[in-house]
């Protein structure tokens, strides 16, 4: 009798053992599953210093194609100043044939010219 209560306690003692082993175990093997080796962590970050290179690169080529704003707004300027003087000699020549040669001197010229056709085409014998 004896030994069967020591078998049955002994079982009943093993049984969460087991059970804990069998669920380490799966947790072990879901570890190293998933595990980074020191190999594959070495082409990773060597691949990762390549891609950082390789953008610095190309960053660097695109800043040394880039002016600078301030030329940019220098350029601007420039572009203003000439815009300006072109409206002004624009201006200028508006005024000077405004003043010479107005829209009131085209209409008398026009009425002028027809008092003249009409009094050609009429003849002078009332």
């Amino acid at each position: 009798m004896a030994l069967s209560f020591c078998t049955i306690v002994g079982g009943l003692v093993y049984w969460p053992i087991k059970d804990d082993t069998s669920s380490v175990k799966s947790s072990i093997r879901l570890i190293t599953e998933r595990v980074v080796t020191q190999k594959e962590l070495e082409w990773r970050t060597n691949r990762g210093i390549e891609d950082r290179s390789r953008m610095e690169g190309a960053i660097k080529d695109i800043r040394d194609g880039l002016v600078p704003r301030a030329e940019h707004e220098r350029v601007w300027r420039n572009t203003d100043q000439q815009l300006a003087s072109a409206q002004k000699q624009i201006d200028a020549l508006k005024a000077g044939q405004a003043s010479t040669y107005s829209d009131r001197d085209v209409i008398l010229d026009l009425r002028e010219r027809l008092d003249r056709v009409e009094r050609a085409r009429i003849p002078d014998g009332n």
